[in-house]
């Protein structure tokens, strides 16, 4: 018989991963991470089992890139692929964090099911939840030049999960 383990985050609780709560940046952003698969789940309704977290994906002759967040559809393909980063460095990084998850798409979407590229931060701003968001059309910009010579089209929230 095989068991299954649930796990559940609540938007109120504290995620803590590891012994040190006060850690640096990368304790921050695996924070970071539970908030948006807490959002997938819980707002947009996204099943547990279609939402992986630090997911090794194979670069095109560079090895490996780590995804933070990926949701598969219903076909188990990847649909969406995520990177995080805290907000004091997210501007800053925002054009190589872009980078990372073109090469990451081209590197993964074999069966052209990979639909959308987030790059997503959160904070809190005097007891307020702010998020910060770049969504791409993946299908309708396949590269990032294509996608910078269009304006930089962006959504301005995370997709829903497909019916289909």
């Amino acid at each position: 018989m095989r068991k299954i383990t649930r796990f559940q985050v609540a938007e109120s609780a504290l995620v803590a991963y590891g012994e040190d709560l006060e850690g640096e940046f990368s304790q921050e952003r695996e924070q970071i991470k539970a908030y948006l698969v807490t959002e997938l789940l819980d707002q947009l309704k996204y099943p547990m089992g279609a939402i992986q977290v630090n997911q090794l994906v194979g670069i095109k002759e560079h090895g490996f890139l780590l995804a933070d967040v990926m949701a598969e559809n219903r076909r188990y393909q990847p649909f969406l692929l995520c990177k995080v980063e805290v907000l004091n460095r997210y501007y800053e990084r925002k054009g190589l964090a872009l980078q990372d998850l073109y090469a990451q798409a081209l590197g993964m979407n074999s069966k052209n099911s990979l639909q959308w590229l987030a790059y997503y931060t959160r904070w809190y701003e005097q007891g307020n939840v702010k998020k910060r968001y770049v969504v791409i059309d993946y299908l309708s910009f396949p590269t990032l030049a294509l996608w910078q010579e269009a304006g930089s089209l962006a959504r301005s929230s995370l997709p829903s999960y497909p019916r289909v």
